[in-house]
């Protein structure tokens, strides 16, 4: 109970109380009035509720207390005025109790929800940051023709076990509307990779065998190192479907291989030749705008981009820039069905920087490869039940200017017209996960000495889970020209066999 408001009623008891001896016999009496006094109080006038009785001021309550004097000519009356006071006060009280422990429970239910609750701060850190990736590796067998062109870049035509890829995927959600996209494969290169024994010139292997000095063994103890292949690093901000901007480092929006580049989105192993030469860069470095329009039951996609576009290194060598786009109509109905056309039109350049003069201080700054270069794309895609067919085409157009073309393992890089198409048929049986296929390609004049290269292939993958599979593919090249030049092609053929288990996480 607040102390100051029992003060007043021990400083009023005192003040009317009488000489004992001169009053014991009244002391009976008005124990047994107060007594009775109390009995009718509780009777006639209940405390009010604490649930009806609203906050209590402290400084109210004793200025009441104390304006009101004791009465002074009817002793049984002012004890009674006094316990109802008293009364009143303690049902005040009792009520503002109530109401602070209420206030303090509430207080205490926030906080418990606020801990428990999948809002909270650690969990919403978890949503802004994922890690996923993706790893396969296999074994394969390469059998080259004595004359084949593989011959010079391909070290070991043995059954070899491969390490594929390990990408891992570093994807952050740091506020809304932004997202910052990171792809970083791991490899254990450059070591073991050879330099072609040219004429004259010596056959050099890397080695990157360094002691491993934080080794518990001590200086005894070496490891090989190895490097990263940044496959993309973009900042992306999304506005809305149809307004999205990406900047930074990214694959090249144009067909189906490039964008569905991961082996576990992919249904054949072997890259169309077009995309191993890059007949459209694989990746660009600046800004690409994007978005999607929905007209049910199409939706249109859209890019539209602008980059460095192919440099030797991440700079920009001259003003040109490279302009891009892609337009992709898609739908669910009757089956899924896709149909993509992509395009780029840029300038190609290179420069040696020398010094020619140390006093004063002279630079020389030579363009030394400069030209232009455009690309055209077509694709489709299409998904009918348990049949998936997908088929692309491409076209390169590049032209130097006069004195700066390019080389190549010795050869001058002549200006020309290169473009190649391939058709994939798949077909998903109903037991065992299993989905074979067939896949033909014809290019021409991607290589120096060949007009045409003509593949075709078979595989099989075994779906065991969504997230695992193991790939198999056979393929066969044929090399050619269809200008009758009467050269023999006798034993350029290269045959391949490839597997690859793929597990995404």
């Amino acid at each position: 109970m607040n102390r100051q408001a029992v003060a007043p009623l021990a400083n009023t008891s005192s003040r009317a109380r009488p000489p004992r001896r001169r009053w014991v016999p009244v002391g009976f009496g008005l124990l047994a009035a107060i007594l009775a006094s109390s009995n009718l109080l509780a009777q006639s006038a209940p405390p009010k509720p604490a649930s009806e009785a609203g906050p209590v001021d402290s400084a109210a309550n004793d200025a009441a207390v104390k304006a009101v004097p004791p009465s002074t000519e009817d002793p049984v009356e002012a004890l009674r005025e006094e316990v109802r006071r008293q009364a009143t006060q303690l049902a005040a009280q009792r009520a503002e109790l109530d109401r602070l422990a209420k206030l303090e429970s509430s207080k205490a239910t926030e906080a418990l929800q606020a801990v428990a609750s999948p809002e909270s701060e650690a969990e919403t850190y978890e949503q802004k940051l994922a890690l996923y990736g993706f790893m396969d590796m296999g074994l394969q067998k390469m059998w080259l023709g004595s004359r084949a062109i593989a011959n010079p870049v391909m070290e070991s035509t043995a059954s070899t076990f491969v390490l594929g890829n390990v990408n891992l995927y570093v994807d952050a959600h740091p506020i809304e509307h932004w997202r910052v996209l990171t792809e970083i494969r791991f490899t254990t290169y450059p070591n073991g990779q050879f330099t072609l024994g040219a004429p004259g010139q010596p056959f050099q292997r890397t080695s990157t065998t360094i002691q491993d000095t934080n080794n518990s063994s001590g200086g005894w103890a070496t490891t090989n190192w190895g490097s990263i292949i940044l496959e993309r690093a973009q900042i992306e901000w999304s506005g809305t479907d149809w307004l999205n901007v990406r900047a930074g480092y990214w694959f090249t929006p144009y067909g189906i291989w490039n964008i569905d580049h991961g082996s576990p989105t992919l249904i054949s192993l072997n890259e169309p030749q077009f995309v191993v030469f890059e007949a459209f860069p694989a990746r660009q470095l600046g800004v690409d705008v994007n978005g999607v329009f929905h007209a049910s039951p199409w939706d249109l996609e859209y890019h539209a981009y602008i980059s460095n576009g192919r440099t030797p290194g991440q700079l920009a060598l001259s003003e040109g820039k490279t302009f891009g786009g892609r337009l992709v109509a898609r739908t669910s109905s009757p089956f899924d069905l896709a149909i993509g056309a992509s395009g780029f039109y840029g300038r190609i350049s290179d420069k040696h920087i020398n010094v020619t003069n140390v006093t004063p201080l002279t630079v020389s700054r030579d363009e030394v490869v400069a030209g232009s270069e455009g690309g055209l794309g077509a694709d489709i895609s299409a998904d009918v039940g348990p049949v998936r067919f997908r088929s692309e085409f491409v076209m390169n157009e590049t032209h130097y200017d006069t004195g700066k073309h390019p080389s190549s393992f010795g050869f001058i890089v002549a200006s020309r017209r290169t473009w190649g198409t391939y058709g994939l048929l798949a077909y998903r049986l109903p037991w065992w996960g299993l989905e074979p296929y067939a896949y033909v390609e014809y290019d021409r004049n991607l290589l120096p000495i060949f007009q045409v290269v003509t593949m075709s292939s078979v595989g099989l993958n075994i779906h065991f889970s969504p997230a695992t599979l193991l790939k198999t593919q056979y393929s066969h090249h044929v090399f050619s020209d269809v200008d009758e030049l009467g050269r023999d092609f006798t034993g350029t053929d290269v045959t391949f066999l490839a597997s690859r288990l793929v597990v995404s996480f």
